[in-house]
């Protein structure tokens, strides 16, 4: 074998193209193998070599793992360096040959030489098996009383290795850590931190074992802060891995434990005033203090030492080097967790937050913006919008979404006044319509709604930025409902400009600017069947124009979406002779809606879902529920919206909303059982042209079981009780009296006769499963046969951001059997209440003698943080 690394390394980097590269290492590798079948010791551990670097490359090289087993057992400490080398990455776990390894690393462990006995450990931290690690513990442990450092140091890193994968041997190295932590040899005294921290991960309780050791860790860190030693200085920081990790130690044994806290305390002051902040080594050492000083119960002072440490990563200059980014990164991370804490410390350093915004970093950026969403109150909401605004103009669209979503809600919670409220939501509609959520564009035609006074503002405002800025569809959405609604205010002249004088506008310019927005290029589904309902609207409120409107109403009737095409046939229908008595009730204004339900914040559903847009989450077209119950509440939304009495989380007689998806079944990947509730098609059809009676059809008698789906996740059992006369309009449009009474099952009530948890007419069980400052788990409990619970988990979000990647985990139990649904989405919304759910049934054998008891783990992300709640419930009584 001629070929040396250093020539296959040169050949491999002047390739130009990645087939000549395959090329050379396909050639070397039947060389390689060639030599390896003809025994050739002189060039194994040069082949070995070889391998390592095609491994690196990402080609397969499994064939040298016998030959590295070969050079373990080789006399050469060349050639057995290159061996345990090859073990640790050409290996895996799951390799079968590596149990060959095992004999060879007993005998070098026991070797006199402590390089021999450093390289077996060295393998040993890096790749074992669960099995190794039982037959090689006994060794490791015997090493760990070595009297060379550099083999001490090495057995304390393969203990780490051997707890993590056996962790019933933890109490056999335990008994060894006392001597180790007296040990003066930086190197040794590390190792043995990183064992004591792996086993309290392993072990929290045993942090009561380790809290001793507190004060001569004190010592140790006051030492490396204060005096110099060449020896381990970087960058002027003595040990600065040291440092970090006792530090982090000192996190994991102070957390909830005052007494250790306050001991800490002292020497966490003299590490965060005297680390110069000037080099990485500095700043990392100062971040990990941050970390553990907003982590342990220390005081207000130290808490406000450790912010304004951060408030300084984030003031940090730009450089040629990347560490201010990092800085940043890690600053506005922090100081999202120190915000529930210290507002007003936080608060301190909001324009250098807003400075973050310019970061061409989207995660900065994305940070900044959760940070700032989360220090908006009523006191700074018009300034921090203000500076948001500006950034609507030079943000990537990547970006725009996230930033008009964080600027609507943050409107919605603290906006002064009705009037700014709405001049900002028209002005975020204006910048970026394209990139504003249904939920924003719903909520701000519900304050419309809801106020009188501004409705003449609003309509005039929104005119005349329709017309200079047609292509936000945002903007045309909400445009286009408030002419459809309120077009008589424009051309009566009682429209207002913003400083209060009044505005004509006639009647062909209204029709002209519809059509325009019709003849949009790339116009959006959505937006034509806002359109579409504006102008029905319109022929009843002018006089003139009646022809063009018919004509831009006939002109969708051939478009290529059904939903617009359906509108369309309808709404001209509409206008024959036959509707002329009663068309003007039916296009009637909406009633305003009620105050309380204008309020609620952005991202919710129900109330806020007006217009036939479509959820994120679910896409489903839901419908707007409204007191008056007229044609709007079809032609503006997708589906019919039906009352529903429910059981209740805490209130059995609330009423709630729920809209009917025909397509539910299908969209929601939950399954469905074989009896599913159907929804007929004249639901839809305001004016039965596919020759249905109308309405819902009716489900009787149903049985509840595991796999059904009342009310969760999207999909809605539906019973109705009809009257003794339905009328196609008045039924749907709300203007008859003899509509049918749609009732929708929300999982425990179920009428006409239908088989539920509910039928025994017990009021349900409420327990608090689990609560922090984000997330609220209740259970809603019902006796389902004799020694059965049926329990519906709901997961409220009480936070104003979403909360995503739900995993719920229940344990019981030995006499207790456990059958758990999926859950019916991970992710809820900011501020949703019971949207979430996730049944389960829970079959206590013992029931009478031992009450059911569950432990729960949740765990969720919220603005880019991972949270987990464990706990156990134990209130069930015994009877369930």
């Amino acid at each position: 074998m001629a070929t040396k690394l250093r020539d296959l390394i040169r050949s491999v980097r002047s390739c130009k193209t990645a087939a000549e590269e395959r090329a050379i290492v396909s050639r070397e590798k039947a060389l390689i193998r060639t030599s390896f079948a003809d025994n050739e010791e002189e060039y194994r551990a040069r082949n070995v070599a070889k391998l390592l670097f095609v491994n690196m490359l990402g080609h397969d090289t499994d064939f040298g793992q016998i030959e590295c087993l070969k050079l373990i057992t080789s006399q050469n400490f060349a050639d057995k360096k290159i061996g345990y080398l090859g073990l640790t990455q050409l290996f895996n776990e799951k390799s079968e040959v590596l149990m060959m390894a095992t004999h060879r690393m007993r005998t070098d462990l026991q070797s006199s030489t402590h390089y021999v006995v450093a390289l077996a450990l060295s393998a040993l931290s890096e790749i074992t098996t669960a099995d190794m690690c039982k037959e090689l513990a006994p060794e490791v442990c015997k090493l760990l009383t070595s009297g060379n450092n550099y083999v001490k140091k090495k057995a304390a890193l393969a203990a780490t290795r051997v707890i993590r994968r056996v962790p019933d041997l933890t109490e056999e190295f335990i008994e060894k850590i006392p001597s180790l932590m007296e040990e003066r040899h930086h190197g040794v005294l590390l190792a043995t931190l990183s064992l004591v921290e792996e086993i309290l991960e392993l072990r929290p309780d045993y942090k009561e074992k380790f809290k001793k050791y507190v004060p001569l860790l004190i010592k140790v860190l006051k030492n490396l802060v204060s005096s110099y030693s060449g020896d381990y200085e970087i960058s002027g920081i003595i040990d600065p891995f040291l440092q970090v990790q006792i530090i982090i130690l000192f996190r994991k044994l102070g957390e909830g434990n005052e007494a250790i806290s306050e001991e800490i305390n002292d020497v966490l002051t003299q590490v965060a005033t005297n680390t110069p902040a000037n080099k990485n080594t500095g700043n990392a050492v100062l971040y990990e203090c941050v970390r553990t000083i907003l982590v342990i119960e220390s005081s207000t002072t130290l808490r406000t030492l450790a912010i304004n440490i951060l408030g300084k990563f984030l003031a940090t200059k730009e450089s040629s080097s990347s560490l201010p980014k990092n800085l940043r990164y890690v600053a506005l991370a922090s100081l999202q967790k120190v915000v529930k804490y210290d507002m007003n410390a936080v608060q301190k350093h909001k324009g250098t937050i807003l400075d973050c915004l310019k970061e061409n970093d989207i995660s900065i950026k994305k940070l900044a913006l959760d940070l700032l969403h989360l220090i908006t109150n009523e006191k700074n909401i018009e300034s921090i919008v203000k500076e948001m605004l500006n950034y609507i103009l030079i943000s990537e669209a990547d970006f725009l979404q996230e930033l008009t979503l964080k600027i609507c809600n943050s409107v919605e919670r603290y906006a002064p006044n009705r009037r700014w409220h709405v001049d900002t939501i028209i002005k975020v509609l204006t910048l970026a319509g394209n990139h504003v959520k249904d939920e924003s564009v719903n909520s701000l035609i519900h304050i419309i709604s809801a106020t009188s006074e501004l409705q003449a503002y609003c309509v005039n405002k929104l005119f005349f930025s329709l017309r200079e800025n047609l292509s936000q569809d945002g903007l045309a959405k909400v445009a286009l409902w408030c002419i459809g609604e309120y077009a008589s205010i424009l051309i009566s002249g009682k429209s207002i400009s913003a400083d209060n004088t009044p505005v004509h506008v006639s009647q062909e310019e209204i029709v002209s600017l519809v059509d325009k927005v019709l003849a949009r290029h790339n116009l959006s589904e959505q937006v034509k069947e806002y359109a579409l309902t504006c102008l029905i609207k319109l022929y009843t409120k002018f006089n003139s124009n009646k022809d063009k409107i018919r004509e831009l109403i006939d002109s969708q009737t051939t478009s290529p979406s059904l939903e617009v095409q359906q509108r369309a046939c309808e709404y001209l229908q509409l206008l024959d002779q036959g509707f002329d008595a009663i068309r003007g009730a039916i296009v009637d204004v909406i009633p305003p809606l009620e105050v309380e339900s204008v309020k609620k914040p952005v991202g919710e559903a129900s109330l806020w879902d007006v217009g036939a847009g479509r959820t994120e989450d679910s896409g489903l077209t839901k419908a707007p529920a409204t007191t008056g119950g007229l044609l709007d509440d079809d032609l503006l939304g997708g589906l019919v919206s039906t009352p529903a009495t429910t059981s209740g989380l805490l209130n059995t007689n609330t009423q709630s909303t729920t809209s009917v998806d025909i397509l539910g079944d299908i969209f929601s990947g939950n399954a469905t059982s074989n009896a599913k509730p159907q929804t007929n098609v004249g639901a839809q059809d305001i004016l039965n042209l596919y020759g249905n009676t109308g309405g819902f059809s009716q489900q009787q008698n149903q049985p509840f079981g595991m796999n059904q789906n009342f009310g969760f996740g999207g999909n809605l059992g539906v019973q109705t009780q009809p009257q003794s006369s339905y009328d196609p309009l008045g039924g749907l449009l709300g203007m008859g009296t003899s509509n049918p009474t749609n009732t929708v099952s929300s999982g425990f009530t179920s009428t006409n006769n239908a088989t539920s948890p509910q039928s025994a007419g017990a009021e349900p069980l409420i327990i608090k499963a689990v609560e922090d400052n984000n997330l609220e788990v209740l259970f809603q409990c019902k006796k389902e046969n004799n020694n059965t619970a049926h329990i519906v988990t709901k997961f409220n979000n009480k936070s104003s951001s979403q909360i995503n990647n739900v995993v719920f985990q229940v344990a019981v139990q030995k006499h207790c059997k456990l059958n758990m649904n999926p859950i019916s989405s991970n992710t809820i919304p900011a501020f949703s209440n019971g949207n979430v759910t996730q049944i389960m049934k829970i079959e206590n054998t013992a029931q009478g003698q031992k009450a059911i008891a569950l432990k729960l783990k949740v765990v969720y992300d919220i603005n880019g943080m991972s949270q987990t709640q464990e706990k156990v419930v134990n209130s069930f009584p015994v009877s369930f």
